[in-house]
C-alpha cells in the first residue's frame, strides 16, 4: 500500500502493484515516487490536467537532474546537463513514461501526458534502453484456437478451469499431470508445493485435505489445503495406478502386505516399518522411478499445451493468481458489509495461502478489491483509533504497529459498524 500523508492513496497503490507484477517492486518504488512528485500537488493527481503534468517534468527534470526538457515543433527534446550521466536521465524517462503507460492501462486516464516524450537513449551504443522486458504480465492469458489467438483477464474468469482441461486432453497428459492441475485449481497453492509434495503430505490419508510444505518452510509440511471430491478423485486415481507403475518400493510393498489392497495408510506403515523418512518419499514420480519437480513438470509438460488446437498460453502460477482473486471476491461479497468480518476473511485467506501478513495478498489483488476495500477499513479503523486515544492518534495497546492491527487487538471496532463496499 502506498501512504501519502498517513493515508492510503488508492491510485499510487493500483499503480504500484501492477508494475510490481510486471517490472520489480524497484521499478514500481521508482515510478510511483516519480509520479507522486509530478501530480501529488496538482488538483486530480494522476487525473490532472495534461499541460499541467508537462510543466511539472519540465521543472522536476531541471531541478533534480539538471536536463532540459522542451519542444521543438512536434518533438520533445532532452539536453542533459554536464553534471549528470545519460543512463540515469533515460532511467529516470523510462521510469515516467512506465508510470503514465500504467495509469492509461488502469483507466484513470484516456491518454497519456507523456505521449510525445521520446524513449531517451544515452551516448553510448554499449547499452540500450530499450523497455524493460519484465516478466510476463500476470493479468493476462492467450487462448488458441485454430488461428485464433484471444487474450483474456485472469482475474474473475470462470471459464479458465475448463480451458485447462480441454487443453489437457488435447495434449494427452497423463494422470500425473491432470492431478497437479486439480490440485492447483481448488487450492491455489504454488505449483512446487503440489508438484514436489512428500508422503508426510498424504500420510494421515486425503479425506478433504493434503498438509502442504510451504515456501522458506522447511522441510515439514504444515499448510492445510483442502481438496474438493474431483480432486481427490483424480489424485486416488493416480497414487493407485500410474505412481505404482513408477514405484520402485513396490515390488517390496507388495510382498510386504502379502495379498492385502493397497491403501495410503497400509503403504505408510510399510514405509515406516522400513525405516524411511517420509519427507523423502515424493508422492509424484518419474518413469524411472525419481522425484518428479516442478521444473520438470513447466519445462516438458506444461508447454505442451501452447501447441494443441484449443491451446492455452498461461503460466501455472498464473492459476494462484486466479484463485486467490477468485477468493478476495468471495470475501468482498460474503463479509464485505461488516468490517470485523472482511478482516478476519482476509486473515483467514492469508493463512490459506501460506503467507505470514494480508498485504502479500496485494501482489494477486489485480483488480483492486482488496486495496479498496483496506483502504476504506482503514479510515474507519483510523477513527476510531482517534476516538480510543482520546483524539490524539496514539495507541496504548502495543504490538503490532499497524492501524488494523492495533485495533483488531483493542477490539474497539463495534462489530455493528457497517461500512460501504
Amino acid at each position: 500500500m502506498v501512504y501519502v500523508d498517513q493515508a492510503i492513496d488508492i491510485d499510487l497503490s493500483l499503480v504500484y502493484m501492477r508494475i510490481a507484477q510486471d517490472q520489480s517492486h524497484r521499478v514500481a518504488r521508482d515510478c510511483v515516487g516519480l509520479l507522486h512528485a509530478l501530480t501529488g500537488e496538482l488538483p486530480g493527481g494522476v487525473r490532472a490536467d495534461g499541460g499541467d503534468i508537462e510543466k511539472q517534468v519540465v521543472r522536476l527534470m531541471k531541478s533534480r537532474y539538471d536536463t532540459d526538457v522542451y519542444r521543438s515543433g512536434n518533438r520533445v527534446k532532452v539536453e542533459c546537463g554536464s553534471g549528470v550521466s545519460g543512463f540515469t536521465v533515460a532511467t529516470v524517462i523510462q521510469r515516467i513514461l512506465l508510470a503514465f503507460r500504467t495509469v492509461v492501462d488502469l483507466g484513470m486516464r484516456r491518454h497519456s501526458p507523456m505521449e510525445h516524450m521520446p524513449a531517451h537513449r544515452p551516448p553510448s551504443t554499449t547499452h540500450s534502453l530499450q523497455e524493460w522486458p519484465g516478466r510476463r504480465v500476470q493479468t493476462q492469458y492467450v487462448v488458441i484456437a485454430g488461428r485464433t489467438r484471444t487474450e483474456l483477464a485472469i482475474a474473475h474468469n470462470t471459464a479458465l478451469p475448463e480451458q485447462l482441461r480441454t487443453a489437457a486432453a488435447e495434449a494427452r497428459w497423463r494422470v500425473r499431470e491432470l492431478t497437479i492441475v486439480e490440485i492447483l485449481l481448488v487450492t491455489g497453492a504454488r505449483v512446487s508445493e503440489i508438484v514436489e509434495m512428500t508422503w508426510a503430505s498424504i500420510a494421515g490419508g486425503i479425506d478433504g485435505v493434503v498438509v502442504l510444505r510451504t515456501k522458506g518452510g522447511g522441510r515439514e509440511p504444515k499448510k492445510i489445503a483442502v481438496l474438493d471430491d474431483h480432486s481427490r478423485a483424480v489424485l486416488l486415481k493416480y497414487l493407485v495406478g500410474q505412481r505404482v507403475e513408477n514405484d520402485p518400493l513396490a515390488s517390496a510393498y507388495s510382498q510386504w502386505r502379502n495379498g492385502n489392497c493397497w491403501s495410503i495408510k497400509s503403504y505408510t506403515r510399510f514405509l515406516k516399518s522400513r525405516g524411511y523418512d517420509l519427507n523423502t518419499i515424493p508422492v509424484f514420480l518419474t518413469r524411472d522411478g525419481t522425484a518428479y519437480t516442478a521444473s520438470t513438470f513447466r519445462g516438458h509438460s506444461w508447454i505442451k499445451l501452447f501447441n494443441v488446437p484449443s491451446g492455452i498460453e498461461l503460466r501455472p502460477h498464473q492459476i494462484r493468481h486466479w484463485f486467490i482473486n477468485r477468493e478476495l471476491l468471495k470475501v468482498k461479497e460474503d463479509k464485505g458489509h461488516d468490517a470485523f468480518e472482511f478482516y478476519s476473511g482476509i486473515e483467514e485467506l492469508t493463512g490459506r495461502m501460506g503467507l505470514a501478513h494480508w498485504s502479500s495478498l496485494l501482489h494477486y489483488d489485480h483488480s483492486g478489491v482488496l486495496a479498496k476495500m483496506m483502504a476504506r477499513l482503514d479510515r474507519l479503523f483510523r477513527t476510531q483509533m482517534n476516538q480510543h486515544a482520546g483524539g490524539h492518534g496514539r495507541s496504548r495497546a502495543g504490538g503490532d504497529t499497524s492501524t488494523i492491527g492495533r485495533l483488531a487487538k483493542l477490539g474497539t471496532l463495534p462489530p455493528t459498524r457497517r461500512f460501504d463496499p
